[in-house]
């Protein structure tokens, strides 16, 4: 666990002298590194990476429908008021550097991801800042395989972009056309992401239901495949097993304003769900606002109200999800991914019985695992060392107490409605969430968010190691002190894990006191 943790501050120690944290690059929009000139610089630098990247490799072949020998991009966003500028800038900026653009509009990240690989393009970009609030946004970057991009090409990026000169006489030079590309709208498609996005998260659910994407070979094709006749929306046909799938389920679901509010609603519905719906009214400002995961007070309101079975909230992206019982009881990540590891153990699908979490999950579930005979891994914090994780073990379930949940055989990135509907359709075989979710026991853990005017070494701020040391001496193996900084807010994390709350809510309170009187804001 050491190891691990010291692994933890030696990445927050480089991300913060890097332009991407561990969930691509995020900021406050219109000003750096969301500026026009650094995002045509970052878009220039991306596009000859890309080219390059093709070029190397032998066995390179351009499995793109619309031109051979093409680049391509699929780009998404959520539903932030910026996000339209920030998509019109990265396309254009694409289009000069002879790169073609396929435009999936407003979807959740996960959906970026299954497009990027379905459409053979050679990267995706996701246009969120994920939870943060309205002001805020960013670009998440995914290779042709759906999964986050390399360590090593976010380097080559960053390397470009730090280097201030080139950036400045890059982002004022005029990039002439490729004589292959001509100025023309990027191609949209909205329609065929948005269904085979639903196809691809109910395929668990019945998965004789098959995908578009395996069988489409065009854009016209996509538009006159079963889309709008005798396929009629797989989960709307009486016929579909899964059409009842969530029938006698009533359900409050928090879609933040964001990326999902269409698609979640419409799925729970189309499967057989009540659906009592709240952050589906996205304005462009509202996003993440008192609403979605980051609000969870809001989801226990809407589930104690309506007297919901279940209910369960998202992020601005869609990438993440909480949980509520029946009772009013917030379930997060760690709970959902110890119910997500006894089924799939229990259906003999849990690869070499692992599970992957973070230093960040409660000790609560390693003893959980442990009772059902299942084995845990520990990655840095973030989604994407989550993912690294696994693809390095050949694992296929990890996740974070913040809901990000990877189901590896059937995504390549943290899927909030994926999972929703992971645990749903284990309620209709296994009971309420109440009686799954006591799978678990949960350690009292307390975080504390301190705003931080800088990011030194945590640890260097006076006073903070002796009270860590400190703690750690008095919990023993009873609890743990674990410090970080946020990768993409001004924020340090303080979390204490003792037997009582109130006693890992001093520890807490003590240390997160010293750092804001050094660096807080």
């Amino acid at each position: 666990m050491n190891d691990i943790i010291a692994k933890t501050a030696a990445i927050e120690q480089l991300n913060k002298q890097r332009l991407f944290g561990t969930d691509g690059i995020r900021g406050i929009a219109g000003k750096y590194p969301l500026d026009d000139n650094t995002l045509h610089v970052i878009v220039d630098k991306f596009a000859k990476i890309l080219r390059e990247e093709s070029q190397d490799d032998r066995n390179y072949r351009n499995k793109n429908y619309i031109a051979c020998n093409r680049l391509s991009v699929v780009i998404g966003r959520d539903t932030r008021y910026t996000g339209e500028h920030i998509e019109k800038i990265l396309a254009k900026r694409f289009f000069d550097n002879g790169v073609q653009v396929l435009l999936a509009g407003v979807l959740p990240t996960p959906a970026i991801a299954l497009a990027t690989r379905y459409f053979g393009a050679d990267a995706g970009i996701m246009i969120s800042a994920s939870h943060n609030p309205p002001e805020y946004n960013g670009i998440k970057f995914f290779g042709s395989d759906g999964f986050k991009l390399s360590a090593r090409m976010e380097q080559l990026v960053e390397e470009y972009v730090f280097d201030s000169k080139l950036a400045i006489d890059v982002a004022s030079e005029q990039i002439p056309l490729s004589p292959r590309v001509s100025r023309h709208n990027p191609t949209n498609v909205h329609l065929p992401a948005y269904y085979g996005y639903i196809e691809n998260i109910l395929l668990p659910l019945d998965p004789s239901l098959g995908t578009i994407f395996q069988s489409a070979k065009s854009i016209v094709h996509f538009s006159e495949h079963r889309l709008f006749s005798d396929y009629n929306l797989a989960y709307h046909t009486r016929s579909s097993p899964a059409a009842g799938a969530l029938s006698g389920l009533t359900i409050a679901f928090d879609a933040a304003n964001g990326a999902a509010y269409r698609v979640g609603e419409t799925v729970l519905k189309g499967l057989g769900a009540q659906v009592f719906a709240d952050g589906v009214k996205p304005n462009g400002c509202n996003i993440n606002a008192a609403c979605g995961s980051m609000y969870p007070e809001s989801l226990v309101a809407l589930v104690k109200s309506t007297g919901a079975d279940v209910g369960f909230a998202l992020d601005g992206d869609g990438d993440r999800v909480i949980m509520c019982d029946e009772n009013g009881r917030l379930i997060d990540g760690d709970r959902i991914l110890a119910i997500a590891a006894i089924e799939l153990k229990r259906q003999g699908r849990l690869k070499h019985d692992t599970v992957v979490g973070t230093v960040m999950t409660n000790a609560g579930f390693d003893v959980a695992m442990r009772k059902h005979g299942i084995k845990t891994v520990k990655s840095a914090v973030g989604d994407k060392y989550v993912v690294e994780c696994m693809r390095s073990g050949d694992y296929v379930l990890g996740g974070e107490q913040s809901g990000h949940i990877i189901f590896g055989e059937h995504a390549t990135t943290g899927d909030g409605l994926l999972t929703a509907l992971q645990i749903l359709s284990i309620m209709q075989c296994r009971g309420s969430l109440s009686k799954l979710a006591d799978v678990m026991e949960v350690y009292p853990q307390v975080l504390i968010n301190v705003p931080a005017s800088s990011k030194p070494d945590i640890y260097s701020i006076p006073g903070v190691k002796e009270l860590v040391e400190s703690a750690e001496r008095d919990l023993g193996t009873d609890g743990r002190v674990l410090l970080r900084y946020s990768d993409t807010e001004s924020k340090a994390r303080v979390m204490v894990e003792a037997p009582t709350e109130d006693l890992a809510r001093k520890y807490a309170q003590d240390i997160a006191d010293v750092v804001r009187k050094s660096i807080g804001r």
